[in-house]
């Protein structure tokens, strides 16, 4: 494969001060046999690579589009820097190791000939579906690169979802109206409990404020909902907390929806994480996928309703059961 002065040019702009090991492909090292993903989240490696077509997928049935007519995800990255335990990509990518992809200018390509095949449609693409690329100094960097070319897509609707809490991030990047930061959000004992790495809920809600005084499009996702003993009343008193930190008047929308993973990814992580009550919860099947039973679900999303309502218009709330 060919690669090009400007990939050349991205590759140093983004490993300033880092040391270098040269491999033939990411592969060699990414997903490769016989694996052990926690002894790799401890001493992870970030791959940069050039991929080849396709950057955009087709979106899962298990995701929101928010209300677009067509929902792809961009795979810029592969794998977290985070590790989550009820994360669906371990059991997708067997490896602690992450790849970030650097040769962009090939996904503004293929943007270019989605809108083309499809002009009246209202887009929707998230970049960080299969990563966090907030989370680590690299893809901050690469985004800081990007998001200027996205914002000449005003037909396209791009999320960037993150964990993390940079704050200082959100004060540099340029401002692109066709953007929006989605913030996922959670109670610090679903935090410590279940997203180990992560920042704590002060720490979000921090760079949640920070990116809406920087004038960026902000998205608050409550997603996924834990359905556990003593969580009702959790879930309350966090839904309070978050609104009377963030003014809901500053948030563009949210999104809302259980814990849910395809059945064959559901059983790999199970056999990780078998001691926790997240793998042994009462669940039933959804054809290929493994959630709370629906009336579990039907109940705890009615209350969450009414007291997400108190904030919202039911317009700005996107539930997916």
């Amino acid at each position: 494969m060919a690669v090009t002065s400007h990939t050349i040019k991205t590759l140093l702009d983004l490993t300033s001060n880092m040391s270098l090991s040269i491999i033939n492909h990411y592969k060699d090292i990414f997903n490769a046999p016989h694996q052990h993903i926690q002894l790799e989240k401890n001493r992870q490696a970030l791959i940069l690579a050039k991929r080849t077509s396709p950057f955009l997928l087709p979106g899962s049935d298990l995701c929101q589009k928010f209300g677009s007519d067509l929902f792809y995800y961009a795979q810029l990255a592969l794998n977290c820097p985070f590790n989550c335990s009820y994360c669906f990509l371990q059991g997708l990518y067997k490896t602690g190791h992450c790849v970030l992809f650097i040769n962009y200018k090939d996904f503004i390509t293929e943007l270019r000939a989605l809108i083309k095949k499809h002009p009246s449609s209202m887009l929707y693409i998230p970049l960080s579906h299969e990563t966090d690329l907030i989370a680590f100094k690299e893809g901050r960097n690469f985004l800081t690169l990007l998001i200027p070319e996205l914002s000449m897509f005003p037909e396209i609707q791009f999320e960037i979802r993150t964990k993390s809490a940079v704050a200082d991030f959100f004060k540099t990047v340029p401002v692109a109206h066709n953007i929006t930061y989605a913030f996922s959000v959670a109670p610090d004992e679903i935090i410590s409990a279940y997203e180990y790495k992560t920042p704590n809920l002060k720490a979000r809600l921090s760079a949640v404020q920070a990116c809406i005084s920087a004038g960026h499009s902000v998205r608050l996702c409550f997603d996924p909902v834990f359905i556990e003993p003593g969580t009702q009343e959790l879930y309350k008193k966090f839904f309070i907390h978050v609104f009377n930190t963030i003014p809901p008047h500053k948030i563009k929308d949210t999104s809302y929806g259980f814990f849910r993973m395809p059945k064959k990814l559901f059983r790999y992580c199970a056999g990780i994480h078998n001691e926790l009550y997240l793998y042994h919860a009462p669940y039933e099947t959804d054809g290929d996928d493994i959630t709370y039973q629906a009336v579990l679900r039907k109940k705890i999303r009615t209350e969450h309703a009414t007291l997400l309502e108190n904030y919202f218009p039911s317009d700005k709330i996107f539930f997916l059961d």
